[in-house]
């Protein structure tokens, strides 16, 4: 039997996704559709589809009259990051230690001194 091909829509959406998240395009960097287009090879028709249901999940912005663009970070919003962040890395050391053996948590405080002793 054989496969159903790819719908080329999802594929190009995905593949723009990935290079948003991916840090492909800068923040607030135009996203020239036709340059897009000619990259994954395709129409822009399935391009300006992804890049429209990226609007909608807030990946890219669109400016009328200007385009497409990454979307950029404002410092509110860098700073809300970064707390995310510290809860997550320390409930992810949190997690780590209560689940590590005395050998892994003993390998891990030698790893440390180690790496204190490089730094002086």
């Amino acid at each position: 039997m054989a496969s159903k091909p790819i719908k080329t829509g999802p594929r190009v959406y995905e593949e723009i996704r990935r290079m948003a998240m991916d840090y492909r395009f800068k923040p607030n960097e135009r996203i020239n559709e036709v340059v897009l287009a000619a990259r994954l090879n395709v129409s822009r028709s399935p391009v300006r589809e992804a890049l429209q249901r990226l609007v909608t999940e807030e990946l890219i912005t669109f400016q009328t009259n200007r385009g497409f663009f990454c979307r950029g970070f404002d410092v509110d919003e860098i700073v809300n990051l970064s707390d995310v962040r510290a809860v997550l890395e320390d409930r992810s050391v949190r997690l780590a230690i209560q689940r590590a053996t005395d050998e892994e948590l003993a390998a891990l405080v030698d790893w440390w001194a180690l790496t204190m002793a490089r730094a002086d």
